[in-house]
């Protein structure tokens, strides 16, 4: 298996089974009006992060 390509949409599709323009819209406002992550999102952010940065410190062993 080759490298792969990582993108935003790549991530929140395979994190959280949502497109991209969703996470946008909640760190943008919806129709001018704040809107924030939920606590479950947060807790799944952080997930996300942490196993991105397992990922890449692998990569970084394997050089």
């Amino acid at each position: 298996m080759g490298p792969q390509k990582s993108t935003w949409f790549g991530i929140a599709w395979r994190y959280f089974r949502e497109p991209i323009s969703r996470f946008y819209l909640k760190q943008n406002g919806i129709n001018g009006k704040p809107t924030k992550f939920t606590e479950g999102e947060t807790e799944q952010f952080k997930g996300t992060f942490v196993d991105l940065a397992n990922r890449i410190r692998q990569a970084a062993d394997r050089l």
